[in-house]
């Protein structure tokens, strides 16, 4: 009988593996993405771009590196969580990796917060006090020791633990590696309680601070367009009435005119400045980083309220609870496409690299 359980036991951890396998490809290949990525994004901003490109950069390179160790981590953690459903059985490495998943996936987040409150300040308050070299320095300082203290107590709370559940009429049991193994009950609840607030809290903050971001960013563009093309429009209108008061034959005048009304057409298009294309960066960035992490907080809320809920899910129903509490992943490895796309001088410093060039782009 006791033979019997185990292989019922071996084949359900079998059969989660099989449901999960799409969710575990699309993951890796993402994740791995992620990795190459983020490391050429590093390269690019810490070799070939000038110290006087890297203030309003400043933290893109340090957000790149904990980025692709989130990559890295999570995406380790989730083949062998996977792999070694209820047979998972070191309690020392099940720590060691929910620490580290932890610890960079929150450090990043508080990187986001920080470019927030950087772009806030520049970009609503450009007459107040400027984040220096010294604030820099120390906001990356605070965030990495900070971090790393929210994070300690993950070692204490998770680990390896006995999962116990019914498969095919069956009671069976096996080591599962589980981000709060019960074993301080107390003191679980209480510490994923103020995680969760944290993390939400550094959500909701960092979308705040970009709303007011986004305004000015929107009046900027609007004004600077609308100033252009009534400036062109009132020269292309002078010329039209140059042309018609005779100062060239009928037909050239029907041709000028032709060619006035073409210009007008053409230069209501508006044009997104390097400044405006960068500033989308970061409020492009920011909205990623939202989105995804959403499914994966109302996941947590759900788990805190009842950590075992998901043991009564179908397999199929618990592959969906599997994606959204792993969503938050799609954000770290998104952000150097959204850098290649909206930052000109990143853009040109990548070219550059594929090249063999050694030449910087300003802007």
């Amino acid at each position: 009988m006791e033979n019997s359980t185990i292989d019922l036991a071996v084949e359900y951890g079998m059969d989660v593996s099989r449901t999960l396998i799409p969710n575990t490809v699309i993951f890796s290949v993402v994740l791995f993405i992620g990795v190459i990525c983020n490391l050429f994004v590093l390269i690019v901003y810490s070799s070939m771009m000038r110290k006087d490109q890297m203030e309003s950069r400043y933290f893109i390179p340090i957000l790149s590196l904990y980025d692709l160790l989130v990559c890295l981590v999570s995406g380790t953690y989730f083949i062998l969580d996977t792999q070694l459903w209820i047979a998972f059985e070191s309690d020392v490495l099940c720590k060691i990796i929910l620490f580290f998943v932890g610890h960079t996936m929150m450090t990043s987040d508080s990187f986001l917060l920080a470019i927030a409150v950087q772009r806030y300040v520049k970009i609503c308050r450009p007459l107040g006090k400027q984040m220096t070299l010294f604030w820099r320095r120390l906001t990356v300082f605070l965030v990495i020791f900070l971090n790393f203290l929210y994070s300690i107590p993950t070692a204490v709370v998770s680990g390896v633990k006995d999962l116990e559940l019914v498969y095919k009429g069956v009671n069976i049991s096996g080591p599962s590696c589980f981000t709060g193994s019960q074993r301080y009950p107390l003191f679980q609840l209480v510490y994923y309680s103020i995680l969760i607030f944290i993390v939400i809290f550094n959500i909701v903050i960092t979308a705040g601070l970009y709303t007011p971001i986004a305004c000015v960013i929107y009046k900027k563009f609007h004004k600077k367009g609308r100033k252009r093309n009534e400036n062109e429009v009132d020269s292309n209108s002078k010329e039209t009435e140059f042309t018609n008061e005779g100062h060239v034959s009928d037909e050239g005048g029907k041709i000028h005119n032709k060619i006035s009304r073409g210009t007008i057409k053409k230069s209501t298009k508006r044009r997104i400045t390097p400044e405006a294309n960068f500033n989308l960066m970061f409020f492009t960035i920011i909205t990623v980083y939202v989105l995804s992490y959403v499914p994966t907080c109302v996941m947590l809320v759900v788990v805190s309220l009842d950590d075992m809920f998901w043991i009564n899910l179908p397999i199929n129903e618990f592959g969906v609870y599997n994606w959204l509490i792993r969503s938050y992943a799609f954000n770290h490895a998104i952000n150097p496409f959204i850098y290649a796309y909206f930052d000109i001088g990143f853009r040109h410093s990548a070219v550059s690299i594929f090249k063999g060039k050694k030449t910087f782009y300003l802007k």
